[in-house]
């Protein structure tokens, strides 16, 4: 008992001498945390820097929400090109066996998937 409390000890100590010493990186530090410490950034710097980040999340979050509308649309639009090309009775199948996986929630709105059954 006493050697394994003695390798925990010894296992503290030198993790903790590898970051404080930067022999190993301090895993999922936030971005502005790193450049704080790095750069040494002044006050103003950091709020600015914040206001990108920001600014930046929510333009590339609108990217992502424009994508998936554009995805949607096409799937839509390529499964109406195939069902046009189906008689009515492989339309009436079609329909009913080839139906699209339902929409994941956090991808957005209804769309092709939102239960709809067909074109």
């Amino acid at each position: 008992m006493v050697i394994a409390a003695a390798g925990l000890a010894i296992g503290f100590a030198a993790s903790s001498l590898a970051y404080r010493y930067r022999w190993l990186n301090v895993p999922h530090q936030p971005f502005i945390e790193r450049m704080q410490r790095e750069l040494r950034l002044t006050p103003s710097q950091r709020e600015q820097i914040l206001q990108i980040i920001q600014d930046t999340r929510f333009k590339v979050e609108n990217l992502r929400h424009e994508f998936q509308r554009q995805r949607r649309d096409q799937l839509t639009q390529a499964r109406a090109r195939v069902r046009a090309l189906l008689t009515p009775a492989q339309q009436e199948k079609f329909d009913r066996e080839f139906r699209p996986p339902p929409e994941r929630e956090h991808e957005g709105g209804p769309g092709m998937h939102g239960g709809q059954r067909g074109p």
